[in-house]
């Protein structure tokens, strides 16, 4: 059996999605795998500890340790609208004294899913490292106060060498240089890149993939930057997000608070199955002028982004599928076929038609609005024919022209009348 030591810190306001990962994190281990699970808790009741407490069998014991956060309240200070540390953030200060039994620990922030078992990550060697981390990937598109730092990395999932951090009394040093700095955004995280620096190990992308940051900058980088980064040859997002064992929603989007965020989906089919599945949650969709993109990421949603988003195919379907992975790959590779076959006529469908079309691509006008009017994207592909000739195309309502050029075309469907009379 190998035994992993795992760390989560939470209160009320995080005990769901700590619980939410909790219940990934034992759905895709392996029988092998012993977590024995420590839950650093900051003002939770007996009541959610209960609920937490049904996580325990065999292979998992769930450990409670309270710690009382008096001494932080004065570090505890943020302004709004900024993506700051809670004092429950800040007790990652105090892991290696608050769990002295163990040596080496995974340190997991509650809004994650974890995808795969966690031996991988923790048989990691940091003997000679204060924690084995992850590059922030913002470090790629966003020069912020601390770009200076070469190794610059997420604190939301770090692996811990608390036996090096004790003897060098870490702990200390880390709420002594949060006292020093001033700066209010991600202190905790910026705190432990000032006083890691130069004793981590930079481990691979898969163990903290921030998944919807990169989606949302995908026009501010390239697949070589992360490769060159991380010192790895994935192909694109998807063959990281495939391979990933840690998905993290390190942005303010969160999937317990927003029905159509990335990942909404997944992480609700583990609530269901967690211990808090018959609480109620007040989650809503994302409007498009709200400003989800933190200051850092983006400073106007309504003056950037939306621009961002009509101009450019890639960026506006990812907009208009909330972040679907899987709808957003699909069309994109229905997009990369129907321009191959020459299936869409942008000269034609701008004479033809009338539509926004100095902040709208012909294209993406016709997948999700041209295609519900009986637009055609060119002048043989009849649209409202090929709707009318296949009724299964019509009620799943897809795009007939995704559909052709994805499944139709080598079913032999027509694409008009005059062609299914000539194959006769």
């Amino acid at each position: 059996m190998n035994r992993i030591p795992i760390v989560f810190i939470t209160d009320t306001n995080f005990i769901i999605p700590t619980a939410v990962a909790i219940t990934s994190l034992l759905k895709n281990k392996s029988r092998k795998s012993y977590y024995e699970i420590y839950i650093i808790k900051n003002k939770i009741s007996k009541a959610d500890e209960k609920k937490i407490m049904l996580f325990n069998n065999k292979t998992t014991k769930i450990n409670f340790i309270t710690v009382p956060s008096n001494e932080f309240k004065k570090l505890d200070e943020f302004k709004k609208n900024k993506a700051c540390a809670s004092i429950s953030a800040l007790l990652k200060f105090k892991i290696p004294d608050l769990i002295p039994t163990e040596d080496k620990i995974i340190y997991l922030d509650g809004d994650i899913l974890v995808k795969k078992d966690l031996k991988e990550l923790y048989s990691i060697n940091i003997k000679n490292y204060y924690a084995g981390v992850v590059h922030d990937t913002g470090h790629i598109y966003w020069k912020h106060e601390y770009a200076y730092l070469n190794k610059y990395f997420n604190s939301g999932v770090m692996l811990l060498n608390l036996k090096l951090l004790r003897k060098n009394n870490v702990p200390k040093l880390l709420i002594q240089k949060k006292k020093e700095i001033s700066d209010m955004n991600l202190m905790d995280q910026n705190v432990f890149n000032l006083i890691f620096q130069n004793k981590v190990l930079m481990i691979d992308i898969k163990f903290n993939f921030l998944i919807m940051n990169l989606l949302r900058a995908r026009n501010k980088f390239n697949m070589d930057q992360i490769n060159s980064l991380f010192n790895s040859n994935y192909k694109s997002l998807k063959d990281i997000e495939k391979k990933s064992v840690i998905i993290h929603f390190s942005s303010r989007d969160k999937p317990w608070k927003y029905t159509n965020s990335f990942y909404s989906k997944e992480w609700f089919k583990y609530f269901k199955l967690s211990p808090f599945k018959n609480e109620i949650l007040k989650r809503e969709k994302i409007p498009l002028n709200h400003n989800l993109y933190c200051s850092t990421y983006e400073k106007s949603l309504k003056t950037k982004i939306k621009t961002k988003l009509i101009n450019n195919f890639l960026i506006y379907t990812i907009f208009k599928e909330r972040g679907n992975l899987k709808n957003i790959y699909k069309i994109i590779k229905a997009y990369k076929r129907i321009k191959k076959l020459k299936l869409f006529d942008d000269k034609y469908y701008l004479k033809k038609y009338k539509f926004n079309k100095n902040t709208l691509l012909p294209l993406n006008h016709y997948i999700y609005h041209g295609y519900k009017e009986g637009k055609n994207p060119n002048n043989k592909f009849d649209t409202k024919y090929y709707l009318n000739k296949y009724p299964d195309v019509k009620q799943s309502n897809q795009n007939p022209l995704i559909h052709y050029v994805l499944y139709g075309k080598t079913e032999h469907r027509f694409i008009n009348k005059n062609e299914e009379k000539n194959s006769s």
